[in-house]
């Protein structure tokens, strides 16, 4: 008797399962070097990486430097720069690749993990499907050569789910404590997973035997939690030593749930806010000034955030129908396909590139089966429930935070068994004919795909729309934009930013990339002409009207330039970026004076950039106070003792006293030249000056 399909293909998983696994590791090494030169040939960004990645690599060079405990309570997720800080400090000219290399190998073990995790559960089978589609999946693949924590998150959660299942297998103490610790290392790098971590000791009282559930639960959780706290420790520890306040790993929960959950997120569909700008370079001074500003006093970190959690639930309280409904939209948007951009754009790489696409492998295909599998997993298999566990955790985190992309890639090893699971379970279903079972299960497919694709069926009936990251594509074509302006390459830039455009006609930000691109041109009509397109369009920004004044005084239009200035701080009289861009337009006017007093007032409302001391300085270097000027040198060197403008100010107020060592005005010229500065003194004019 012939043996059926199903089993022919489980007894041949199991015979051959060492070498297919080998061969899934093997594929996903040969794909992740294809993606790697996909995105090294089509991504002008790929060799500089930029915001997140930018500030990973900067705080991984500041601990390389020796700078290990640092000097303020976190507010960034440690882990990720700690770890690749080592190979910064080791391969300086290489350190970007080699950590892409130790991504790769992180990828590689994942594929192995998620297919030990799905076996202990589900068969040979399903941790064979599971492992290839692990290692094909184009947004693991992506996210293996950004230099980000997203492959460390998803290999820390692979990872626990291993020794999940081991411990379902066999329940000790001493298991429970070993799948604690890698879960403690991954609240390092994600601390969304702590919901997780909340929800499993209803599992452990799950799998207690009977005549004891409430002790087996108890001890096995305290266990599971006890080695989940120690990575914690040494973080808590250090937070308490440099900032003298309790905060376990960072205090930027209480910002980030404002930025999703304000009235400007609801409107825009958008992580952000009036008061805080979502940038990484800003986004921590603005929460702890607008919060001290507002209560008027010094704040602990710990304080900072309590203050953004308050507000942010006070304004729900207030609107529960526009908080409800904007749950409900990101709720959406954590089932379907696209992938919601924020430093990188995912979809557009892919779509741009070549090798990315060829894997028609999205979020929603996925989500379709892992749903399915997640009820047959909760109905029949209680091993395999801390997957289900993981992908509601996540699914509920992210609709109370944001989903985007590199949010939601850690929920992966999870989602994945699941749906191989689910595929699995209706080929062998179609396979035997049982046709009963088979039209209940498709009917619970064709809801998991309504679920996945409810912007688009909502969409088609006329209801308002839900897909809400127009503005995030937006953003994202305008940055790639910036990208090739900054190598001179105007024709790729203006592509970009009309391309931007086309996204969102009513974005101010890619006219003002084509009024950079005509700045450079030297066509200042058409410049002009793109500024007041881009005022036209954010007209109640104080913020952007004050930026683009800045851009009229640089293009020559001196009043226009002057009336937009005092318009954006008659709007926001108490915005210290508004006055320093208010500063930076009356200096290009001419009006030295009124600028200084701008940047006086200012750093007064708590600007503390020590970069503003060289802006300063030149002011007052340009009304002959060359004394005042070069203590305005010193006051910010004294802070960024390498930035090249305040070197370059301080050697020119020595050049305009005639004083000052000549070796120190040598080398502040250089450093000012190293850091791109384009107007440099002819240093001939010190090379026979007298050394001290």
């Amino acid at each position: 008797m012939a043996v059926p399909f199903p089993e022919r293909i489980s007894a041949f998983c199991v015979r051959r399962y060492r070498w297919l696994l080998a061969g899934a590791v093997l594929l996903s090494l040969a794909f992740s070097v294809c993606a790697y030169l996909d995105l090294r040939a089509t991504d002008p960004e790929f060799s500089e990486p930029i915001l997140d990645s930018r500030q990973f690599l900067d705080w991984a060079q500041r601990i390389a430097d020796g700078d290990v405990l640092g000097h303020k309570v976190f507010f960034l997720n440690p882990l990720y720069p700690y770890l690749i800080s080592p190979i910064v400090l080791l391969l300086p000219d290489l350190h970007v690749d080699a950590i892409r290399l130790l991504q790769v190998l992180l990828g590689c073990a994942t594929v192995l993990l998620v297919a030990g995790a799905a076996r202990r559960f589900s068969g040979h089978g399903t941790a064979v499907l599971a492992a290839v589609v692990t290692a094909v999946h184009p947004l693991l693949l992506y996210y293996q050569h950004r230099v980000m924590i997203v492959t460390l998150a998803v290999f820390l959660n692979a990872l626990t789910l291993w020794l999940l299942a081991r411990f379902a297998a066999r329940p000790t103490l001493r298991a429970a404590a070993l799948a604690g610790l890698p879960l403690g290392f991954g609240l390092l790098a994600r601390p969304n997973v702590g919901l997780f971590a909340m929800l499993l000791p209803l599992w452990f009282l799950s799998l207690a035997p009977r005549g004891g559930r409430l002790r087996f639960a108890v001890t096995r959780t305290l266990a599971f939690g006890f080695a989940a706290a120690l990575p914690l420790v040494p973080v808590t520890w250090r937070n308490w030593v440099v900032g003298h306040d309790f905060v376990p790993v960072t205090y930027s929960a209480g910002i980030n749930l404002w930025q999703t959950n304000n009235p400007k997120a609801w409107r825009n569909g958008l992580m952000d806010s009036d008061e805080v700008r979502f940038t990484p370079r800003f986004i921590e001074d603005d929460a702890v000034r607008h919060a001290e500003r507002e209560l008027g006093r010094p704040l602990k970190p710990s304080e900072v955030s309590r203050f953004w959690t308050r507000k942010a639930l006070k304004v729900m309280w207030e609107n529960p129908g526009p908080a409800a409904r904007f749950w409900g939209q990101k709720l959406l948007l954590f089932f379907r396909g696209e992938e919601i951009p924020s430093s990188y754009f995912f979809d557009f790489d892919a779509e741009n590139g070549f090798f990315l696409r060829l894997v028609p492998l999205n979020f929603a295909i996925l989500a379709i089966f892992a749903i399915l599998g997640s009820l047959l997993a909760a109905t029949s298999r209680r091993g395999s429930l801390p997957f289900v566990l993981l992908f509601v955790a996540y699914a509920v985190g992210l609709t109370i935070f944001y989903p985007l992309d590199h949010y939601r890639a850690p929920v992966l090893p999870a989602v994945i068994p699941l749906a191989a699971l689910g595929l699995l379970h209706v080929v062998s279903l179609a396979l035997g004919r049982r046709l009963a079972p088979l039209v209940r299960t498709g009917l619970i497919l064709v809801l998991a795909a309504a679920l996945t694709h409810a912007g688009a069926l909502l969409a088609a009936v006329g209801a308002p729309k839900v897909d809400i990251v127009t503005n995030d594509r937006c953003i994202l074509f305008y940055n790639r934009g910036l990208a090739h302006l900054k190598q001179g390459s105007l024709l790729e830039a203006e592509a970009f930013f009309r391309t931007s455009i086309r996204t969102n006609p009513d974005s101010p930000f890619p006219y003002g990339g084509l009024a950079e691109v005509a700045r450079l041109r030297k066509e200042s009509a058409t410049e002009y002409y793109y500024l007041m397109e881009a005022l036209s369009r954010r007209g109640d920004d104080p913020r952007l009207f004050a930026y683009i004044a800045r851009n009229l005084a640089d293009a020559g239009h001196r009043e226009e330039s002057i009336a937009a200035a005092r318009t954006a701080m008659d709007l926001a009289p108490r915005d210290e970026v508004v006055r320093v861009f208010a500063a930076l337009t009356y200096k290009l006017a001419g009006m030295l004076e009124e600028a200084l007093v701008q940047y006086y007032e200012a750093i007064r409302l708590g600007f503390d950039d020590p970069g503003l001391n060289a802006d300063i300085a030149s002011c007052l270097r340009g009304q002959g106070r060359v004394d005042e000027a070069l203590e305005a040198a010193e006051r910010g060197l004294a802070l960024a003792p390498q930035s090249g403008p305040l070197r370059l100010e301080r050697a020119l107020a020595h050049l305009a006293r005639g004083t000052g060592d000549p070796a120190q005005i040598r080398e502040d010229l250089e450093i000012a030249r190293k850091t791109g500065l384009s107007f440099i003194p002819d240093l001939s004019a010190l090379k026979n000056a007298p050394q001290k």
